[in-house]
């Protein structure tokens, strides 16, 4: 699918992500091409490393940047960025108990993330991203 320029940056952003996602939502038997430990506390401190430096500002950038602009031309728009904003918050509040859990509750966590940030990077590139250029105006998008 081709993506409108200004998205660009975003979808390579959830690229990486999804890798990660496939590390963790396999458990103790993520893919050997990936490059992941299988051990839950060594995962916690590698996906921890990619929370701090790169989700926690990717969501907040799409918080303050992607999502207003589809709020305000489309209805449509407005439900996906309520939905994906949960989504958001949601993954805030995993993040926070997978610093301080332990086993077995550690493991399940990874995996429920993993999950979790699968879907939501399916959900955006499919329907978020498809909608932005059909509903906001092209100068709006230039200004991204």
């Amino acid at each position: 699918m081709k993506r409108h320029d200004k998205l660009k940056k975003l979808s390579r952003e959830h690229q990486r992500a999804l890798v990660v996602a496939m590390a963790l939502k396999y458990g103790p038997n993520p893919p050997q091409q990936l490059d992941w430990p299988a051990e839950p506390d060594k995962k916690r401190i590698k996906f921890l490393e990619f929370v701090d430096a790169e989700l926690l500002r990717h969501l907040q950038e799409e918080e303050n940047t992607i999502f207003p602009l589809a709020e305000a031309y489309s209805t449509t728009g407005r439900r996906l960025c309520v939905t994906l904003g949960m989504e958001h918050e949601l993954m805030r509040k995993l993040v926070s108990e997978i610093r301080t859990a332990q086993e077995p509750e550690l493991s399940e966590l990874l995996i429920d993330f993993g999950l979790l940030l699968e879907q939501h990077i399916r959900e955006e590139e499919r329907e978020l991203f498809e909608l932005m250029p059909e509903i906001v105006p092209p100068f709006e998008m230039a200004e991204l």
